[in-house]
């Protein structure tokens, strides 16, 4: 009866009778509150269907309808405009209830009305009613509790251990709980305060019934000091997590485990595995939902990024807590590897319910980053950062959007502003780093790196980005040390073995590089990327089978990959099989109409095998797709002249040497020969058929204009002469 009422009353004013954010607070919003007035919030509502609600939504049973059938009846009458069985509910009714659920203040208002022999009487009534009391106390001091264990645990968890302290600080004062002992502890080890740490885990225990829950955590502390036998005691003596309270605390430990040692690490993986798997438990076996641990939980599965463990949490804290800010966030941060849209959907809402919520609006940024999506994931940083302007996360976040759109410059502007406020903050040094490296500032971009190795030594990523500008500084046996220093620290990072693999080809280490680019392949048999750099090395080294071996394997995972196809034809000419060669060329234009270089080798076997019409367009469409490829002009200067086309033959040496003889040209080709014979070839054609005149001025033309030619200027002097 009552949850029709309920409903009844959502129907009828658009609103639920009982609201509030936290699912502790709704329930003592319906044991203590009284709904709004429904002819307040709709007065077109009968005054007979008020009462009628009001009689459903007794919080008394015995007041309330005593079936379904006679509320039923009371609903038929109110429709057919009979009288109600149902009777209102009169001032002094209304008093009267209010005082049985909130004694304390109808008894501080009775002292202001009524005489001392009334508050007298009162007192006995207070008296017998404070379990009620009791209970309504201990509802807000849970709720305060569970905020603050919420709050510390998060803060804990983004770096921010200061304000962690003062969260799990806030919730001892109202209730000393394990919870707020071991998030006190562990922000002070964060701190490098283990002193400290040591002192609030004392403390702690001595008003704790079972004090052996923070021994893990107290072995964690002496580790910290330096007392290793003390910490081995501790380890052994701490229980077996058995209980919601100790799995919940080993799984936040082992959650900074894996923080410490980086997502990407094996070390990292299976601590948030172990992480996710005792919070999970801790969840299951609380009494009650605790938003503490449903958050963990969530941070957990976060890291891991298993799209059906994802989902199920998201929903299970979208069911929760439907109007919780922090709720959402965790939801966003759950699926953020599993599902972006979702994720993205979900940070809104946070955004949208707490507009303050700072770092729920740089996750949104990150999000829309990574989907190209820059111009939001800048507007979304610059809203966290108006919320919370000493949010260092942010600034950082901020100076990698603008990385992405190219703003190197404001990048770097944000990145400073990141460390001013943090220096600790490794992330904003690295990214620092590689701003600099962009701007080709190298001095500062090594400088930038270092700091962030400083920082975390196990961070792969600015190993790998100090080894990239050590390169570029010709620091060629630091970079490699670097190189390595990033696979030591994630012996799974393919790009760096790939990078340190180029790098030794750069310094004609090939057996060394491929030692590398196999060790990468150890990683990912499938990475298409790290195969073609171990058949491109093989190519370079004259090993055709294996490097056609190697190509062929990458097709099996990449089979578009036009290069590859490229590459393969170019050892198949090289080997004589013109005809598989011409197949592979065909291939890789057809997966790139615009690759101009597969067009010229096409024409180049098409020419061996005397197809002189198709090397001929090959030779064109080369060109076609670029109009500088002097090396295509060339050969088709050649086959022009072989064919005797020797005005379309000098045209194009003409154009080819022309490119060939620019400052900064690469490569070398013989252009001033070919030039030569396709102009003489040309002007002797032009005379033998009486076009002398023509020929002179041909020959003019092209001695006046290159004057290195000198056998233009000897023919012309010569003709001159007989003339």
């Amino acid at each position: 009866v009552w949850s029709l009422g309920a409903t009844l009353f959502e129907c009828l004013t658009l609103r639920r009778p009982f609201e509030h954010p936290t699912r502790e607070g709704l329930y003592q919003a319906i044991l203590l509150r009284d709904p709004p007035r429904a002819r307040q919030l709709n007065p077109a509502i009968p005054r007979d269907l008020e009462i009628v609600l009001e009689t459903a939504l007794e919080k008394d049973r015995e007041k309330r309808y005593q079936s379904a059938a006679a509320f039923a009846d009371d609903l038929a009458a109110v429709r057919e405009l009979r009288p109600i069985a149902a009777r209102a509910v009169g001032p002094f009714g209304r008093m009267t209830r209010w005082a049985k659920r909130r004694p304390v203040l109808a008894a501080l208002t009775a002292t202001l009305i009524i005489t001392i022999p009334v508050v007298a009487g009162l007192a006995g009534y207070i008296w017998a009613n404070l379990p009620n009391i009791e209970a309504q106390r201990e509802a807000r001091i849970t709720d305060r509790v569970e905020t603050a264990l919420e709050r510390g645990w998060y803060e804990l968890h983004h770096g921010r251990a200061i304000r962690a302290v003062s969260h799990f600080e806030h919730a001892l004062e109202q209730r000393t709980v394990p919870e707020a002992v071991a998030g006190l502890a562990l922000a002070q080890l964060k701190l490098k305060q283990p002193e400290s740490a040591l002192d609030s885990l004392e403390r702690g225990e001595g008003q704790l019934p079972d004090p052996r829950v923070l021994l893990s955590i107290k072995a964690d502390v002496y580790r910290a000091l330096g007392r290793r036998s003390d910490a081995e005691k501790a380890a052994a003596q701490a229980p077996r997590p058995d209980s919601a309270l100790l799995w919940f605390v080993e799984g936040t430990r082992s959650l900074r485990r894996g923080e410490s040692a980086g997502e990407g690490t094996e070390k990292g993986r299976a601590a948030f595995a172990r992480a996710e798997a005792l919070l999970r438990r801790a969840v299951g076996a609380s009494e009650r939902p605790r938003r503490a641990y449903h958050f963990q939980l969530a941070h957990a599965v976060g890291h891991r990024g298993r799209e059906a463990t994802s989902h199920a949490v998201a929903d299970t804290l979208g069911a929760l807590w439907p109007r919780s800010s922090r709720a959402w966030f965790w939801i966003g941060f759950a699926t953020r590897r599993t599902d972006s849209e979702h994720s993205i959907h979900a940070y809104r809402r946070a955004v949208t319910v707490d507009s303050t919520f700072a770092d729920a609006h740089t996750n949104l940024g990150n999000l829309l980053r990574k989907q190209d999506r820059l111009d939001e994931a800048i507007a979304s940083h610059q809203a966290a950062i108006q919320a919370d302007p000493e949010l260092a996360l942010a600034h950082s976040n901020l100076g990698a959007a603008f990385h992405f759109q190219g703003n190197f410059t404001k990048a770097v502007a944000s990145y400073r502003r990141a460390i001013d406020i943090d220096k600790g903050l490794g992330l904003a040094h690295y990214g620092l780093g590689t701003a600099f490296k962009k701007l080709k500032k190298f001095d500062e971009s090594i400088a930038a790196y270092r700091e962030a190795i400083r920082i975390d030594r196990n961070y792969a990523p600015a190993h790998h980005g100090l080894a990239g500008s050590l390169w570029e500084k010709r620091q060629f046996d630091e970079a490699i040390a670097a190189y390595r220093e990033a696979t030591n620290v994630n012996p799974k990072y393919i790009d760096a073995y790939r990078a340190l693999g180029a790098l030794l080809e750069d310094q004609n280490q090939r057996d060394k590089a491929l030692v590398e680019y196999r060790k990468a392949l150890d990683v990912d048999q499938d990475n298409a990327a790290t195969r073609r750099d171990l058949a491109v090395a093989l190519h370079r080294m004259d090993r055709f089978d294996e490097a056609i071996t190697e190509y062929r394997k990458t097709l099996r995972t990449d089979p578009e990959h036009a290069p590859t196809h490229f590459n393969i034809g170019l050892i198949l000419a090289k080997q004589g099989k013109r005809k598989d060669a011409i197949r592979a060329f065909e291939d890789a234009i057809r997966i790139d109409r615009k690759y101009a270089r597969a067009y010229n080798e096409l024409g180049k076997a098409l020419k061996r095998g005397f197809q002189v019409d198709g090397a001929i367009n090959a030779f064109r469409e080369a060109i076609n797709c670029d109009q500088d490829f002097a090396r295509a002009r060339f050969n088709l200067a050649e086959i022009l002249f072989l064919t005797a086309k020797w005005e379309a033959a000098a045209i194009e040496a003409r154009q080819a040497h022309e490119l060939v003889s620019k400052p900064g040209a690469a490569g070398t080709l013989p252009s001033a020969k070919l030039l030569r014979d396709t102009v003489l070839a040309w002007a002797r054609h032009l005379k033998r058929r009486d076009q002398v005149d023509r020929a002179i001025e041909v020959l003019e033309d092209h001695a006046r204009t290159f004057p290195e030619v000198s056998a233009f200027a000897d023919l012309l002097e010569k003709w001159k002469q007989v003339r």
